[in-house]
């Protein structure tokens, strides 16, 4: 739920940023405008499925592969800068580490919407803007959770080492 109203707003947000602020202006005439109208459609419709194309392609990877996998690859694809004296091994554990946190935070959201509604809070009625609008009371909770956790592994991990 959302994510869904989140998608919507970004798709929309793109295409109206290509729409009206394409820049490819060769004259001033009617038809040049409504050809470069077009122009900006096509190339905002061809960002909007690259995005989804990458969002389907990545979450097909991280559901797929095991973290460890993931981090050993993103170590291995690294591995050139280790010339350049980057810490490639803390790199690729802060990746791990990332998408490791998003089931998580994708729960903890269901769990923060679930109290919400509990509460009377409402999220599926209404236009667009008070469906967004609705959202702010989840957002507060989220990231003070989200950093309690990061805080928590932090801990974890410097008492590993």
């Amino acid at each position: 739920m959302f994510f869904d109203i989140i998608g919507w707003v970004g798709m929309i947000l793109v295409l109206l940023a290509y729409i009206l602020l394409s820049t490819n202006k060769i004259k001033n005439g009617m038809c040049y405008q409504i050809l470069n109208l077009l122009g900006g459609i096509f190339m905002a419709i061809f960002i909007v499925v690259r995005i989804f194309a990458l969002l389907l392609m990545s979450s097909l990877l991280t559901y797929t592969t095991a973290p460890t996998d993931l981090t050993d690859a993103i170590e291995k694809l690294l591995s050139p800068l280790k010339v350049l004296k980057v810490d490639v091994h803390t790199f690729a554990m802060m990746m791990t580490i990332a998408l490791r946190f998003i089931p998580t935070l994708i729960d903890e959201i269901d769990r923060i919407m679930s109290a919400q509604k509990a509460r009377g809070a409402d999220f599926e009625s209404g236009n667009l803007l008070k469906r967004i609008k609705a959202l702010f009371p989840i957002f507060i909770p989220l990231i003070i959770s989200s950093f309690k956790r990061a805080f928590e592994l932090a801990d974890a991990m410097s008492c590993r080492c």
